[in-house]
């Protein structure tokens, strides 16, 4: 079973799955493409395994992309426009996002140690308000950082 992971671009979000040679008979089902091996041409080697994914159309003529080992297939989450990135590229433009759980554990995290910082200075006498304005300004910036 193919699993995604939600990857976020600074205006839109895509699935996106990384090309493995384990994966890539599924992948090619997942995305309505084709498994195919590299007969000739510039980008894999003779023999190379790679998928042909259906990108879109142009003057009524489908366009393909060709993604190989390493390559990043993406869909957008409304529907099923297909893109395939290579892996630096893919990697420069977006970044994953945590599911809810981890940001959940994350920012509890943070919650609970400006409340220790602040128990701490309460019953030792030490935290002055502007102290504790500092504490609640690094907790807020700390959560709002993780998202």
């Amino acid at each position: 079973m193919i699993v995604t992971t939600t990857y976020q671009r600074k205006t839109f979000r895509v699935q996106a799955i990384r090309v493995t040679e384990e994966n890539m008979k599924e992948l090619a089902d997942w995305c309505g493409g084709q498994f195919k091996i590299e007969t000739s041409g510039p980008h894999g080697g003779l023999g190379d395994p790679y998928i042909q994914v259906a990108i879109g159309r142009v003057q009524g003529r489908p366009q393909h992309a060709s993604a190989y080992v390493g390559d990043w297939v993406t869909r957008l989450s409304a529907g099923n426009n297909f893109r395939v990135y290579k892996s630096k590229s893919f990697l420069e433009a977006f970044q994953e996002i945590a599911n809810h759980e981890e940001k959940y554990a994350e920012v509890h995290q943070v919650i609970v140690n400006a409340m220790n910082q602040q128990d701490k200075a309460t019953w030792g006498g030490v935290g002055t308000s502007a102290e504790m304005d500092l504490v609640a300004d690094k907790a807020t910036r700390a959560i709002l950082g993780l998202f």
